[in-house]
């Protein structure tokens, strides 16, 4: 049997890192990635880009962009994105596309 992994919470890491408090990393909204290739965004307010090697979500406090490759929507409300894939970074607030 394999070694069985905790889920990552990214928002929790950088609080902890920072050492600012959680609402004010996430701005009311949570990432949680699970075995680098399942995402969780809760708190989103919709989808602005799409294809499948980025997935851009607005937030409250901006865009989150997710890089990957082969990521898949597996679950989507007003408010709640899931996503599949091999994820290679997440950025927060920010372009990433050079100037």
């Amino acid at each position: 049997m394999g070694k069985r992994r905790k889920k990552f919470t990214l928002s929790k890491y950088l609080s902890d890192a920072l050492e600012v408090p959680l609402d004010d990393i996430t701005g009311g909204f949570f990432i949680g990635i699970s075995e680098g290739c399942q995402l969780c965004i809760r708190g989103c307010e919709g989808i602005t880009d799409y294809t499948g090697n980025r997935v851009t979500v607005k937030a409250k406090n901006g865009p989150v962009t997710i890089e990957g490759v082969d990521l898949d929507i597996v679950y989507y409300t007003d408010c709640e994105i899931t996503l599949r894939g091999e994820i290679h970074s997440v950025v927060i607030g920010g372009g990433t596309e050079p100037a």
